[in-house]
Formats: structure tokens, C-alpha cells, sequence
């Protein structure tokens, strides 16, 4: 799935409070196309009693009375209802942050991008954290993270708008299996994020850079920071502790950020407005349903309910639940009438495989991109045992004809290009404008050119974007790049493995998605992309 082509035409808000269907699956076979929500939290893992925010919400910038006078649904830009929540403002002045706050004001079009990818999700931040009186900083947090991509990957595997890690993630009860992650859904990574921020607070002597430091860093990478820091860290603690530079420098851009946010136009700085206003909402019908289908049902453009539905790793919503999604608010009745209007054998597309002598489960799902968990699942197996002469239900993407989806926006969105082998970048170009340009994923990209996803792209740099057909040496030469399948054997590790092909572990992992706790297996195939000249 390509990321869709234009989020500031397609998108406006998430609405207030969607979090509560979100969260319910029902055995109902009548789809609800529309759900009113009232407590976000209510079916949260965790959720904790709401602290008091650190300091007193106030502008610097305008008046008490009429700060008073102006309540957060009176807002008519979304920045300026962030920027009235903002309350950590004796921190702001640390020198630390200043040399942050110069790059971004000689970076301004960060924002226009930043803005362009939050518009969909960011409404319900700021929902949730006034629901729970916390400082709108923490707002604040994916823009740091993750650069607000909700697909965004780590090189730590970390995943989301937050970035969450897995270990994290199962503390926080977000689901995470082969057909959905909900470190992806913005809205219950959302839930989680805040839920473990909370935590930390009060962990944490009720000091919030200490809380979004150990976000970052760790726990235990913390406590014995303090530890070392000893009576040195009474005052101000986090400017005292000796930190890893990657946490050193997260604090003072969040706080950066919250400055030039607090006063955009202080810095010469024009944020695109974001409407504050309710845009979505959460349908469910009740089973399991093809993403096409759904797209099609709501007379949407695939790439665009995907986008909207980042926690869905394959084709269709998960069998067992979660099958609520996020859809414009203009859709739902369309989408309710198409959907109720399904028989059950259209919901999803299926193709009969008849199982031939020497087959396995683990060599049939391997043929057709599943797992042997999703082939029981689909055809009522409890055991491996089949029988040859037989057939297999194999559940398929929808494949029929693309024309035939009437995207609600098509004149809106622009016409892709095709992506070439390699890209220079120019001077303002980002990675989410290349990854849009192209039809990739900004994430993709990153991972191909191993650099993070919101790192910023020098004018000049060459791009991979193609990884099956080049690569481009430190010495900056081109030579063909071969993807090679790898069957793991018996003893064979994934360090083996990445020492035979001369790639790393790291590179292993991103090719195929795995987790690196994850168990491998002898049959287990790996891809690896190596130069030409180095395939044995």
C-alpha cells in the first residue's frame, strides 16, 4: 500500500472521542455506520487517574481575559487550541534547547510536512489529553518520535506514532499479531502512550521531562541515571543526569517545538492550519471484511482507507476482532448501506487450492504469503495433519479491477510517478514528499537507505527506491543488486545468516519484517538483497 497522495485535501480531524468503538468488536451482523463515543478510555488496558498538569495553561502572548473568555471548542485552528494547553513554560529557556530552536526555524517547512501527515489523528491527541488535564507538550511527543508517520519503524523495531517497542506494547495491552498492530492505530497507541506517560509522572517524582526522558531512554536506563547523579539532580534534575545523546537532545526539541508553537509568529513561522473540528468516525460491522471491499463501500480510494487504518497489516480486518474503522463522516451512511447489503461469501475473497502429495501447511501458506495459523484459522483445522487429493480454502487479496473504485476525492489527488531505481534530492524535498511522489512508503525508503525515518535528507544525497535493482556503494557507484531467497537450515542463526550474505542482523530483520525476539525455524525463508557479484 502506497501512502495517499495528498493528507492536507484529504484529510481534516479526527473526531472527539472515537476510542470507545474503537475498542469494541460485537457478534452483531448489522453494521453500525456511526458511533457516538463519550469515554475514550473506558476500554483502555490501563488507564490511570488524570494528574494535575505541571503548571497553569496561559499564553504568553495574549491576554488572561481573553484566554478566559475563548474556551478549547471555540478554536477554530487546532495549533491554537495545542498552543493554549501548553504548560511547562519555565523550561523553555534552557541553552540546551537553543541551538534546537534554530534548526527548526531554518527548517520551517518541517512543519508544513509534520502538519500534513498529524492532520488525520491529531484532533484526538489533544481530545485525550484534555480529557485527562495533561500538558499539551505531550501533543507533542510523535512529532519527535516517529515525525508523525503512523507506520513509522524504528531501526529498534520500535513502531507507531509513538513508537512503541513490542515488550512495551504487550505492558500496554496493545495487540499485535499477524493481521493487525496496534502500535499502528493511532487511537489505541494513543491510549497506551499516554496511559504508560502517566506512569512514568508518577514513577518519576511527578517531574514531566523526567517522564517523556524515560519514555525515550527506559526505565531502568533512568534510575540509574538518578542514581549516578545523586544529590546533583534535586534541582532541575533531567539538566543534571548524564543520558544517552539521543535522550539529551529528545527533551529540548520537544520543548523547542512547544516554544515556537506557544508563538509561531514570534519566529517568522506560518503553521498550516488544521481545522478543529470532528472529521471521522468509527464504523463496525461486525466481521471480518476486505480492505477493497470496505474501500468500495465507502466509495473511497483504497490507498486512502489505509491510510486511515494504519494497525492493519494485511488485506481484510482481523477475523476474531478488531473490524471497527475509521472512515469520513460524509461515508458512514454509504458505507452502511453497501456493507449490510453483502452476502457473507462476498465478504472477503477466497481460492481453493487442491493439497498435492509431499505438502505441508508450512509449505502451502509460504506459497501464498500466510501462515500456517492463518490456514487452520480459515479452514476449521485444529492440528497440521492433511490429507493430498484434498482442498484448502486460501483467503486472497482482492484483486479485481482498480477502475472500478470510485475514490470520493479523485480530483483531488494527484497522479503518482513512477518510482526510478534511484532519486537525487533537491533542496526542500523531504521524505514523505518523495515517498508520495513515487507511491512508497516514507518508512520503506529509511529502511532501504538505513537512516531514520525522520531524518532530515541533505540536497545531493542519493535514494534507493528500488532496492531489487540497485544500490549505491559508499564510493557512490551503482551495481545490481539481486534479491536472493534463503531457506534457514538446521543450527543456521539469524547472525549466520547475515555473515554469509555480508549484510547485518538489522538489515535481516527490516527485509522481513521479524521480530528479533522472534524464534526461527529450519525451512524458514529469509529474502536478502546482496550485490550481483556477491551472490555465491
Amino acid at each position: 500500500m502506497g501512502h495517499p497522495q495528498n493528507f492536507k485535501n484529504l484529510f481534516t480531524v479526527l473526531p472527539l472521542a472515537l476510542l470507545l468503538a474503537a475498542c469494541q468488536a460485537t457478534d452483531n451482523e448489522s453494521p453500525e455506520a456511526e458511533t457516538v463515543l463519550t469515554s475514550p478510555a473506558q476500554t483502555a488496558a490501563v488507564t490511570r487517574t488524570p494528574r494535575p498538569i505541571a503548571q497553569p495553561r496561559h499564553r504568553p502572548d495574549r491576554p488572561d481575559a481573553e484566554q478566559d473568555a475563548e474556551s478549547a471548542e471555540s478554536h477554530g485552528n487546532l495549533w491554537d487550541r495545542i498552543a493554549d494547553g501548553l504548560a511547562l513554560y519555565q523550561q523553555y529557556d534552557h541553552p540546551s534547547i537553543e541551538a534546537e530552536l534554530r534548526w527548526y526555524i531554518e527548517n520551517a517547512s518541517f512543519f508544513n510536512d509534520v502538519s500534513e501527515r498529524a492532520a488525520p489523528f491529531l484532533y484526538w491527541i489533544v481530545e485525550e489529553i484534555e480529557r485527562r488535564n495533561l500538558p499539551m507538550e505531550l501533543a507533542l511527543l510523535p512529532i519527535v518520535e516517529s515525525g508523525f508517520d503512523a507506520t513509522a519503524y524504528s531501526s529498534q523495531r520500535a513502531a507507531g506514532l509513538w513508537q512503541f517497542m513490542s515488550s512495551t506494547a504487550s505492558n500496554f495491552g496493545l495487540q499485535r499479531d499477524w493481521w493487525y498492530d496496534g502500535r499502528l492505530d493511532p487511537l489505541q497507541s494513543t491510549v497506551a502512550a499516554l496511559d504508560y506517560l502517566q506512569a512514568l509522572y508518577d514513577q518519576f517524582d511527578q517531574d514531566w521531562l523526567l517522564a517523556m526522558a524515560a519514555y525515550n531512554v527506559g526505565e531502568g536506563n533512568m534510575k540509574r541515571a538518578l542514581a549516578r547523579a545523586g544529590n546533583k539532580a534535586a534541582d532541575d534534575p533531567f539538566w543534571q543526569l548524564r543520558l544517552p545523546g539521543e535522550t539529551r537532545s529528545h527533551i529540548p526539541r520537544i520543548l523547542a517545538i512547544a516554544k515556537i508553537f506557544a508563538d509561531p509568529g514570534a519566529y517568522g513561522i506560518e503553521l498550516p492550519a488544521i481545522s478543529n473540528e470532528p472529521y471521522l468516525v468509527v464504523v463496525d460491522p461486525g466481521f471480518q471484511l476486505d480492505l477493497n471491499h470496505a474501500a468500495k463501500a465507502a466509495g473511497l480510494d483504497p490507498a486512502e482507507l489505509r491510510a486511515l487504518n494504519p494497525g492493519y497489516r494485511q488485506w481484510a480486518t482481523h477475523p476474531e476482532g478488531p473490524h471497527r474503522l475509521l472512515i469520513p463522516a460524509s461515508q458512514a451512511q454509504l458505507f452502511n448501506e453497501q456493507v449490510s447489503a453483502l452476502p457473507p461469501a462476498q465478504r472477503m475473497v477466497w481460492d481453493e487450492y487442491q493439497i498435492q502429495p509431499g505438502d505441508s501447511l508450512s509449505t502451502i501458506a509460504t506459497k501464498f504469503g500466510l501462515t500456517v495459523d492463518v490456514l487452520r484459522q480459515a479452514n476449521g483445522l485444529q492440528g497440521s495433519r492433511i490429507i493430498a487429493g484434498r482442498s484448502l480454502l486460501i483467503p486472497l487479496h482482492d484483486i479485481s479491477d482498480p477502475a472500478s473504485v470510485q475514490p470520493a476525492v479523485a480530483a483531488e489527488v494527484p497522479l503518482s510517478s513512477p518510482a526510478p531505481a534511484s532519486y537525487r534530492v533537491r533542496p526542500g524535498d523531504s521524505l514523505w514528499q518523495i515517498a508520495r511522489r513515487f507511491d512508497l512508503h516514507s518508512t520503506d525508503i529509511a529502511q532501504w537507505n538505513g537512516f531514520e525515518v525522520n531524518s532530515v535528507l541533505r540536497p545531493g544525497q542519493v535514494l534507493i527506491l528500488q532496492p531489487n535493482e540497485i544500490i549505491a556503494s559508499t564510493g557512490g557507484e551503482e551495481s545490481a543488486l539481486q534479491r536472493v531467497t534463503h531457506r534457514v537450515r538446521s543450527g543456521e542463526s539469524l547472525a549466520v545468516i547475515a555473515r554469509r550474505y555480508r549484510v547485518s542482523v538489522n538489515d535481516l530483520l527490516n527485509w522481513n519484517d521479524v521480530d528479533p525476539e522472534a524464534m526461527i525455524h529450519p525451512g524458514q525463508e529469509f529474502v536478502v538483497y546482496v550485490p550481483s557479484r556477491d551472490v555465491n
